[in-house]
């Protein structure tokens, strides 16, 4: 027997309940014995039908939990696939990188500068660029006024370590449950994580 609610004039089957409108009729059933329109007073379910809004909720549970899983294991497949590419493009990089350097000592060895092979012109440009030879001499030289300072360093704006702080709460722990460690600004938040296998 296909148990039907009317709602909003319509007749609709259980099976189309979405599984918030499932779990407020049961709610309802286990309060009150029975579901009911609140604005109407129509009751939809009594006490006899718990068992199949349960089914369905079950039914309806057990197919988001395959899309759950499905979607996950794809998610699992497209990051392991990523990591694939990531590590295909580093390999197929590091052989360009020796092909050019290759290309390179030839140009050298053969003194060229520039050289027409085919379809491809193969030559030089120069570009300018900066490096530290001796960190403690520059350190010294920007140090010396603020203005150098500002201008020639940077500094990464810090970030907390949440593991730490956690760890170090955590290990205040007393046999009455409660820790010892109380750091301003931080609590521990225990959460219930779902688990679908």
């Amino acid at each position: 027997m296909e148990i039907q609610v009317r709602k909003g004039g319509l007749i609709m089957d259980i099976n189309e309940l979405s599984g918030w409108g499932i779990s407020q009729q049961i709610a309802q059933i286990i309060e009150n014995g029975f579901s009911y329109d609140e604005e109407t007073g129509e009751v939809f379910f009594t006490s006899d039908d718990l068992d199949k809004l349960e089914e369905t909720l079950e039914k309806k549970m057990e197919t988001l939990a395959g899309v759950y899983q499905r979607t996950t294991a794809e998610a699992d497949a497209l990051k392991e696939r990523a990591k694939t590419i990531e590590k295909n493009a580093k390999v197929l990089a590091n052989k360009a990188d020796r092909i050019k350097n290759y290309i390179d000592s030839l140009m050298q060895l053969n003194g060229k500068t520039k050289m027409v092979a085919g379809d491809k012109t193969i030559s030089y440009r120069k570009s300018t660029s900066g490096e530290v030879i001796d960190e403690k001499a520059l350190m010294d030289y920007i140090n010396i006024d603020d203005e150098r300072s500002n201008k020639y360093l940077s500094y990464k704006a810090p970030s907390v370590n949440k593991k730490a702080i956690s760890d170090d709460i955590k290990a205040s722990k007393q046999e009455d449950g409660t820790y010892s460690l109380n750091i301003p600004g931080f609590v521990l938040v225990t959460k219930n994580n779902i688990n679908i296998k």
